[in-house]
């Protein structure tokens, strides 16, 4: 399977893991809105039949590109808006369109989650009734850890798959350069031997 489906599929079962095992269960440390820790297990079990869906061949990035953009706006922005954790899953929805997609779908999408960002800020100035704050510094503390640490995983994961994709374009271009000199180096010797004949 091509390098990129892979980080899909992996990117989609530690998506799931995250979202139930991880944010869930440290939501519960925090005292907060219902509609968080829901929008994070519907994400978490839509990672999930997308990570089986991949499993069977059957690839959806668009989909978990627009879930997860539902979640962060729906499920997780209400979870103190600005002063929590958000900006950071942004950068992880913003570099998750720039390793998947090519062309203008890349940048469509790409314009689509900063446009998102924005637009939630915005809100956020005008109706900040929206938006629940932080009950304590220990729950602002726990959620910034938490979306840091999730947020670098993801980010670390898609840029772990350019790297390797740029190295592996490199082994190829240099084995392809190889080959052609050994193909000239035969072929100046083949005409070489056609002169002395």
């Amino acid at each position: 399977i091509d390098l990129e489906l892979r980080l899909y599929q992996g990117l989609c079962l530690v998506a799931a893991g995250l979202a139930l095992f991880v944010v869930i269960p440290v939501n519960a440390f925090q005292t907060l809105p219902a509609i968080i820790s829901i929008g994070c297990f519907v994400f978490g079990l839509v990672a999930l039949l997308l990570y089986w869906a991949a499993q069977r061949g059957h690839y959806y990035p668009k989909t978990f590109f627009l879930a997860l953009l539902i979640t962060l706006d729906v499920g997780w922005y209400p979870n103190a808006g600005s002063h929590g954790s958000i900006p950071y899953y942004f950068m992880a929805a913003v570099l998750y369109p720039l390793v998947f997609f090519r062309g203008v779908t890349r940048w469509g999408l790409v314009a689509l989650a900063l446009g998102d960002a924005m637009v939630l800020l915005w809100l956020e100035r005008w109706f900040p009734e929206l938006v629940t704050p932080f009950q304590s510094d220990w729950d602002r503390m726990l959620d910034l850890t938490t979306g840091l640490l999730i947020s670098a995983v993801a980010a670390v994961l898609m840029l772990w798959v350019v790297f390797t994709g740029y190295a592996r374009e490199r082994r190829r271009l240099r084995e392809t350069v190889s080959a052609l000199d050994r193909n000239r180096t035969l072929l100046s010797s083949l005409i070489d031997s056609t002169d002395d004949m």
